[in-house]
């Protein structure tokens, strides 16, 4: 008895924890041979799942702090550049949160130590202007000028071997972008 007490308690948690159905340990050679996939009761719809971008996780739903944070970092870190390089560096913020080597938030990519010299600067720490609010938000959009880059810096500014070593995306205004 205290052994179907103890199975039923741990096929509880899997379903709560985990989210786990009774079947969706199965493998394919345990699965029932209707060709059909494994579905729960979750399923409402018949659309395969998704898997999302950042740029797409964040299309519709990022906060007004997120865009405030992004907008800051943006005016930051190019300023009075040109808009699409303001854009840019918006993208490399969603590039790394979509990236396994970076967290996985705006929040925690911004604040990372050490990646992003201007965070604490007055500058970052200033109202940002119109148009950092609209490149964060053209990035939030899923715009990337920066076509996929991780990283950017200004080559006549920075002796960083690490970043000089990265394939260039793209050069945009003062700044270079790599991955």
């Amino acid at each position: 008895m205290r052994l179907r007490i103890l199975f039923v308690l741990v096929a509880l948690l899997s379903v709560v924890l985990l989210g786990m159905t009774p079947q969706a340990h199965l493998s394919s050679d345990d699965a029932p041979s209707t060709g059909a996939p494994v579905r729960d009761s979750r399923d409402l719809d018949s659309k395969p799942p998704q898997t999302l971008t950042a740029a797409e996780q964040y299309q519709h739903h990022p906060t007004e702090d997120e865009i405030k944070l992004m907008a800051r970092l943006i005016y930051a870190e190019a300023g009075v550049e040109p808009v699409e390089e303001l854009i840019a560096v918006g993208a490399v913020v969603l590039n790394r949160v979509e990236s396994s080597h970076f967290p996985n938030s705006v929040r925690e990519v911004i604040y990372q130590p050490g990646q992003f010299e201007s965070v604490g600067n007055e500058w970052f720490n200033s109202e940002p202007p119109e148009v950092a609010v609209y490149a964060a938000r053209e990035a939030f959009k899923g715009i990337d000028p920066s076509q996929g880059a991780l990283f950017f810096f200004n080559p006549n500014k920075s002796r960083n071997r690490f970043l000089w070593s990265r394939p260039v995306t793209v050069h945009l205004g003062g700044h270079r972008f790599t991955k």
